[in-house]
């Protein structure tokens, strides 16, 4: 795995002992060794990706991801029995040290919190950064002052399929072009994103406009999101200063 070898690499270059010595060769291979077992430890037996807390485990020990847990509607994958909600608070700790933290969605508005989901997802609702939605169906009524050129608009984020997504709706400009994207992020990794997609659908005043796409991860740094969105150019609004009034459908699926 990358992040294994990675991980692997980087405490080799910080080893000061000889490498030509029969004792440091040992020690490095039973570092590797190490770090090899807790790699198969953290494996997530459904998606075979490390698993991150919350890990929850069956009656019977076998470990499971939060979002595999959801997936198997509850149900073991090795033993078939009822996973209930046991945490594995002993795999927790192990895997701790080994979290890259997210970023908070809202980082490019200023926030500088960082954590693992349930962390961020906390940090959200404790400070109303976001509407919270429960669901994959996307149904918005706002509005948009014209005159402002700006939108009436906050961050929404949808718990389905057990995990959470951002949609979100941010300003355009280039020497080409000038209007909003609409696109939606996954909370989590970009490997576990691409089991997913979603369609977005805005429309009033007779006018639509209608995208299918497959949503990034919050990790992903792209200044150029036109790529991955609906774009709305300024020609969808009306001409006038009256108050505009949208409405914006959609859904997120698995695929």
């Amino acid at each position: 795995m990358d992040w294994l070898e990675q991980f692997y690499d980087d405490g080799l270059m910080n080893k000061t002992t000889e490498p030509n010595t029969r004792a440091s060769k040992w020690e490095l291979e039973k570092e590797k060794l190490v770090l090899n077992n807790v790699s198969e430890l953290l494996e997530c037996p459904v998606c075979l990706t490390i698993m991150s807390a919350p890990i929850y485990q069956c009656p019977n020990g076998h470990t499971l991801c939060s979002m595999c847990k959801f997936r198997v509607k509850n149900c073991c994958p090795i033993c078939r029995t009822d996973m209930g909600s046991i945490r594995c608070l002993a795999l927790e700790k192990v895997a701790k040290p080994l979290e890259v933290p997210y970023e908070c969605p809202l980082e490019d508005r200023g926030c500088k919190v960082t954590g693992n989901i349930p962390k961020l997802i906390t940090h959200i609702k404790n400070h109303a950064l976001a509407i919270m939605h429960d669901g994959s169906r996307i149904a918005i009524d706002f509005a948009r002052p014209v005159s402002l050129n700006t939108w009436s608009w906050k961050l929404r984020v949808y718990k389905c399929y057990g995990c959470y997504f951002c949609l979100y709706i941010k300003r355009f400009t280039s020497s080409n072009a000038t209007g909003d994207v609409a696109y939606i992020r996954f909370m989590g990794e970009e490997n576990e994103a691409k089991k997913f997609s979603y369609s977005l659908e805005i429309g009033g005043d007779g006018q639509k406009l209608t995208y299918q796409g497959v949503p990034r991860s919050i990790r992903v740094r792209n200044e150029n999101f036109l790529e991955e969105g609906m774009f709305v150019s300024p020609s969808f609004w009306e001409e006038n200063e009256q108050e505009f009034r949208l409405k914006l459908k959609g859904q997120i699926s698995q695929n």
